[in-house]
């Protein structure tokens, strides 16, 4: 074996590249269910929509002062965001859940949370889908009235 001279090393160390550090997202439970527990109380899906916004900013200024919420810097997009996400996700686990009868699953609070959340939010829904029938068959029936008047 031939001897390694100095020359043949590298003067110096080819530079590494770090990434930076990730931001901290939403990765503990105890978050979520601060979140969920938060919305719960306030209902902000249940807020009129030109306001919707406002709602959650407040939301998430609420959960920030909390001293159980660990992240210190946090936008009502963001909060309304993972809301969704977590909505999603839950409805999409409820689904396969269906399909596995008899099979015993493991509960948690959040799970529990995110039930009574889903509940609450198609009821929202539902209620809102009736107002608006109830406001167009209304037109309609003036709009009737109009067009037999003006015969």
């Amino acid at each position: 074996m031939a001897a390694m001279t100095v020359a043949s090393k590298p003067a110096t160390e080819p530079p590494r590249l770090t990434a930076p550090p990730r931001r901290k997202n939403y990765n503990s439970e105890e978050d979520d269910v601060t979140l969920l527990r938060q919305v719960l109380l306030d209902r902000t899906f249940a807020k009129p929509r030109d306001k919707a916004m406002q709602h959650w900013d407040i939301l998430a200024a609420t959960l920030v002062a909390s001293p159980v919420f660990s992240r210190s810097k946090l936008s009502g997009k963001n909060t309304h965001s993972h809301m969704n996400q977590l909505d999603q996700t839950h409805r999409g686990t409820m689904k396969k859940a269906e399909l596995l009868s008899g099979v015993s699953e493991k509960v948690t609070e959040r799970d529990k949370l995110l039930d009574e959340l889903v509940e609450l939010h198609d009821d929202d829904r539902g209620s809102k889908n009736v107002r608006s029938k109830k406001n167009r068959r209304s037109a309609n029936e003036t709009r009737q009235r109009r067009l037999w008047l003006v015969e």
